[in-house]
């Protein structure tokens, strides 16, 4: 899915999710090199995000650079970030690393629910929030 969203040369630039995607007999990925996250999409709009640079504050510290890809469309929604900075629970790379392609397992872990309800990635505020951002916005934009 990440293969269509983004730009042809995404494979070039990534052969190692590359060669894991096309070899049924590859194993593993390097976790330091991709993260994949899942969680349950709630929120009107589906989104298709193409490699994204974003910078995200974390705990008033200094701005993190994250290079990612998302799509949404429900029921669920997932992100693909390029060397992950963060550990994550719902990171569901670990899959590729525990199992081999025909294991059977009973696996239970918790899944996020986050809504979409603007077309920026990683973007999960409620439709509230992103209406009280808005008013907020114009308001300084009018004031300053």
């Amino acid at each position: 899915m990440f293969f269509s969203i983004n730009n042809p040369k995404f494979a070039v630039v990534h052969p190692e999710l590359k060669g894991f995607i096309l070899n049924v007999k590859k194993e593993g990925l390097n976790p330091k090199n991709y993260g994949l996250y899942i969680y349950i999409l709630k929120g009107a709009i589906a989104r298709y995000v193409g490699s994204a640079g974003i910078l995200q504050l974390r705990n008033q510290a200094s701005p993190v650079q994250r290079i990612l890809s998302e799509l949404a469309a429900p029921p669920f929604g997932f992100v693909l970030e390029i060397n992950p900075k963060f550990a994550q629970k719902n990171n569901i790379i670990d899959f590729a690393n525990k199992y081999k392609i025909n294991d059977e397992t009973d696996i239970c872990f918790k899944i996020p629910v986050y809504e979409s309800n603007t077309e920026y990635p990683l973007d999960y505020r409620t439709k509230q929030q992103v209406l009280i951002d808005y008013v907020k916005n114009k308001y300084n934009a009018i004031t300053q």
